[in-house]
């Protein structure tokens, strides 16, 4: 089951072809689609976006109407910039409903990943944040040219959620600690080369991909995907190996976001350089907390193990003053000077109670 009782009830008033605003649902030959559609808002998360997906999947997923999922966009050149991180915030500080984003977004991201269907999702154009948690557990992620990945929550005073301490540690080497923490771009080719995308499509034929899609049973899913991949020019991979190993070595050898800086510090080549200006623009507290739970990520044994370390780490970040000053400067007055405390790294103290689990998601 994937949503508490009361909101069973609400399933029945569920039709064949059904739009909710924000989210656009069919029925086409078997196959259940889900199209995000907040397109002013660029498919930012809310609340009503998740449980009306979440309602959907359950309705037709229990009565066994479909035999597998499509997510989609009805936003040309944009899947989701993340979860409604700006609608969060003007909430009562730490109030339960503050955080009620993230514990039924996570609940969802849990229920695709053990969905017995192929879930396919097609991310044409811009994938970041929250929105992350609706396409990195699925089967098959059909990415574009346009297609433009980056989970950027540590310059918000945030962290990579949605399952990210579970999927980022997965990637080659110390790739996906690199990226959570740094919230570099994989864009077209990096994000098939890096596993974000497990098939490529141009975007002139995304027409023609679903048309197939819709019409195939699952079981010839891969042949349809396939073809459409072979289209693609796929391009060398923008990260060299040579980078790759001397990213393995400093974020892979380091035990906390101190020791990565000083072993950046001596190098005065590009990539160094970048890292510290970009590790200089976000919150220390975030860096630090990202780091741990990326390792913790490494160690466990599931993705549900991870979504709990990340809720759990969420109710604290709601009590602190981080994220509250980041999405001010970033994103409201959008002065870019976010006064982060603490201000440097070597300030940065994480109780060890920090990551204990005071709360368990319905998993």
């Amino acid at each position: 089951m994937f949503v508490s009782k009361r909101y069973i009830s609400h399933l029945g008033n569920l039709k064949k072809n059904a739009s909710n605003v924000n989210i656009i649902s069919e029925l086409k030959n078997g196959k259940g689609i889900i199209k995000l559609n907040r397109p002013k808002k660029l498919n930012a998360l809310n609340l009503q976006m998740v449980r009306s997906i979440n309602d959907t999947i359950t309705h037709w997923y229990t009565q066994g109407i479909i035999d597998s999922l499509i997510i989609d966009s009805v936003h040309p050149s944009c899947f989701s910039a993340g979860g409604d991180i700006i609608n969060v915030i003007s909430k009562e500080k730490g109030s339960p409903d503050q955080s009620l984003l993230f514990k039924e977004g996570y609940e969802l991201s849990h229920a695709i990943d053990q969905l017995n269907i192929p879930v396919i999702t097609i991310v044409n154009g811009l994938l970041m944040g929250g929105g992350i948690g609706l396409t990195i557990h699925s089967k098959y992620r059909i990415a574009t040219e346009s297609t433009v990945f980056s989970m950027p929550e540590v310059l918000f005073g945030f962290f990579p959620d949605t399952g990210s301490s579970w999927f980022l540690p997965r990637m080659r080497g110390e790739l996906g600690t690199y990226i959570g923490m740094t919230g570099y771009q994989m864009k077209a080719s990096d994000t098939y080369h890096s596993g974000i995308a497990t098939h490529m499509c141009p975007q002139k034929v995304l027409p023609d991909l679903r048309n197939d899609l819709e019409s195939v049973l699952p079981d010839e899913f891969e042949k349809v995907l396939n073809f459409y991949h072979d289209k693609f020019p796929i391009r060398p991979f923008s990260i060299s190996e040579d980078l790759l190993t001397k990213i393995d070595y400093i974020f892979g050898t380091s035990k906390n976001t101190e020791e990565i800086i000083k072993k950046l510090k001596p190098s005065d080549d590009d990539f160094s350089s970048k890292t510290l200006e970009t590790f200089s623009k976000g919150s220390p507290k975030s860096l630090e907390i990202t780091f741990q739970l990326l390792k913790m990520g490494k160690k466990a044994t599931s993705l549900g193990e991870c979504l709990n370390n990340e809720y759990n780490s969420v109710l604290k970040f709601l009590k602190d003053e981080d994220v509250y000053e980041g999405v001010r400067a970033l994103l409201v007055d959008k002065d870019f000077s976010p006064n982060w405390s603490p201000k440097t790294i070597e300030e940065v103290v994480i109780d060890h109670t920090f990551f204990k689990n005071e709360q368990s998601l319905n998993l």
